[in-house]
Order: C-alpha cells, then sequence, then structure tokens
C-alpha cells in the first residue's frame, strides 16, 4: 500500500501520526458517510493495526491521541451499541491545512 502523509505533520508529531493521518484523509476522499455536514470515515484501531503491520495497538492509539491533541482530527461515536467499538474520524480544518501543504513548519 502506497500511503501519502504529511511531512508538516511527520516532523510536528510523528511519523506515525503522518501516516494515520494520511490514511484517514484517502479514505475520506473515498466515503459518502456525513454526519453533522462534515465527512466522517468509520475505522477501528485494529484495522489500522492491520493496515499498518509496523505500528502496535498502542503506537497506533498513541498516535491518534496525538493528533486529536493538536487539533488535527476529531475522533466521534455515532453508534449507540456497546458491541461496536469503531470511531467515526474526520479532518479538522487545521488537519486538511497541514494535509495540503499549505502551513509552513515552525
Amino acid at each position: 500500500m502506497v500511503c501519502n502523509y504529511s511531512n508538516t505533520i511527520a516532523i510536528k508529531h510523528g511519523i506515525n501520526s503522518a501516516l494515520i493521518a494520511g490514511f484517514i484523509n484517502y479514505r475520506l476522499t473515498h466515503t459518502d458517510t456525513k454526519f453533522e455536514g462534515r465527512p466522517f470515515v468509520r475505522i477501528t484501531q485494529k484495522s489500522l493495526t492491520a493496515t499498518f503491520p509496523f505500528m502496535g495497538e498502542k503506537a497506533v492509539r498513541n498516535a491518534i491521541k496525538r493528533l486529536v491533541k493538536a487539533n488535527v482530527i476529531s475522533v466521534k461515536q455515532f453508534r449507540k451499541s456497546k458491541f461496536d467499538h469503531a470511531n467515526f474520524y474526520a479532518l479538522t480544518q487545521y488537519g486538511k491545512t497541514l494535509m495540503e501543504g499549505v502551513e509552513d513548519i515552525e
């Protein structure tokens, strides 16, 4: 799998975070799922570890936490079933700016 990522995100938040943000960005371009007027993509952390086998579950979890804390992605749970542990992910406006490479590295 070829994965595009943002150099700015990689430098500021680590390569794992940049790869996950790039994957979310890719999946968002191929989804029709919208909540709150924005496109969201449904992904489990286990599927991310299958997509990136060189990252363990803890590395994926930490990368997602860094992206949320930096306001690059937003994470929501729209399903109310206690058996459904998948989250819905979307890029924030700041995250879209970083993925487009518009913001300079500070």
